[in-house]
């Protein structure tokens, strides 16, 4: 379990580097906003297409490990790349972000699984591994920003290499995930995997789940919208306030995050954890100051880490033993990959068609659906409302 924690810390602290200021170091190459979206987006296509491939894969050669180790070596070569050309070329700068973005998915979401099926004990206290990725995170947030100061833009390939490195090699002496063979004892086939969407529990707790997330991104969008509305000038000062006391406050429920389940299980913990959000996205919509918007930022205590955990051990009911890999990240490319590609592209219309405020009760209107479906999923199948098992 600690060689998990230490991968944890040490990856999302390198994935921090190339992300955290991705932007800002395409505006300095002057590309154009249109641009730098075609970028991450075109990563965010990419990220779904590999999700499915790596899922897969993972589960038809029995390793996370490895396909993590190849993972990181795809994302060194576009890092390297995207952060030392300089951006003479555009098509290039596409590609290469395109690839370390989509990686960058991939790999949180292979973490995961391997901190599942490693063994009962990491799978018992995933919340808590997953907090030192939080705490990785922060800390590379904060590194890539002197690291730039200091070096420069190009500097932070020079960095991730070495990080990356480091993290790979800790990847390689902790033990792979204990995969399950196929219930006849033969190789896995993608047939195997189409068993998933003929399973209506996972579908419809897929789609609870996309739906969750898509609120999650939509909250994201509108409390963006509303900073900017009351004070473009003040915004960033309170936007970046805001991020970081929502980052710390995610920390005590991600070390929690387990023994909640154990105690009170993982339906419940998501019901809560939605209902949380339903009232920051009504407190979003009737506070009158930035500073009151960062003040609702901390109810990020009780939301993201919350659905984050729960949701792990949700899924995991519904998926056989022999396809964990294949059915987590399906999953995580639905609600993840798929709600951050589409649900900023709708808020913004739907901001257009019914102002800023409509969009937020919107929002907090479509969370009561997931809320309403895991309810009736619990009553239907009560074994499922316990704790882990």
């Amino acid at each position: 379990m600690i060689q998990m924690m230490i991968v944890f810390g040490l990856t999302y602290l390198s994935l921090a580097l190339p992300y955290v200021l991705a932007y800002q170091y395409m505006a300095s190459l002057g590309f154009s906003a249109t641009q730098q979206g075609m970028v991450m987006t075109s990563g965010a296509v990419l990220g779904l297409v590999l999700q499915f491939a790596f899922g897969f894969l993972c589960d038809r050669f029995a390793s996370i490990k490895k396909f993590v180790l190849i993972g990181n070596i795809i994302m060194i070569i576009s890092t390297w790349f995207f952060y030392t050309q300089s951006g003479s070329i555009f098509g290039l700068m596409v590609i290469f972000g395109a690839l370390w973005d989509a990686m960058f998915m991939n790999i949180e979401g292979m973490l995961d699984s391997w901190a599942l099926e490693e063994n009962e004990v990491c799978k018992n206290n995933y919340g808590v591994i997953r907090a030192f990725g939080s705490i990785g995170y922060i800390i590379g947030s904060v590194l890539v920003a002197m690291i730039v100061n200091r070096w420069g833009y190009h500097s932070i390939a020079f960095c991730f290499v070495g990080t990356a490195v480091l993290n790979s090699i800790f990847e390689l002496l902790t033990p792979d995930a204990q995969k399950a063979k196929t219930a006849n004892g033969e190789e896995l086939k993608l047939s195997d995997v189409g068993g998933l969407v003929k399973n209506p529990n996972y579908v419809i707790l897929v789609f609870c789940m996309f739906l969750a997330f898509s609120m999650v991104v939509g909250e994201i969008f509108c409390s963006a919208q509303k900073m900017n509305a009351l004070g473009l000038d003040t915004a960033p000062t309170y936007t970046s306030l805001k991020a970081s006391i929502a980052a710390f406050c995610e920390l005590p429920l991600f070390f929690l995050g387990s023994s909640l389940v154990k105690k009170f299980g993982a339906i419940k913990m998501m019901i809560f954890a939605l209902a949380v959000h339903v009232l920051r996205l009504i407190l979003t919509a009737l506070c009158t100051s930035q500073i009151q918007l960062v003040y609702i930022s901390c109810l990020q205590l009780f939301t993201y880490p919350c659905i984050m955990v729960s949701i792990k051990y949700i899924i995991d009911r519904e998926i056989p033993d022999n396809l964990k890999s294949s059915g987590q990240q399906f999953a995580y490319a639905i609600y993840i990959s798929l709600s951050s590609l589409v649900m900023p592209l709708f808020f913004g219309w739907l901001m257009d068609m019914i102002g800023l405020q409509g969009e937020i009760w919107f929002a907090a209107f479509i969370t009561a659906i997931p809320i309403i479906a895991l309810i009736v999923y619990a009553q239907k199948h009560p074994e499922a409302a316990k704790t882990i098992q």
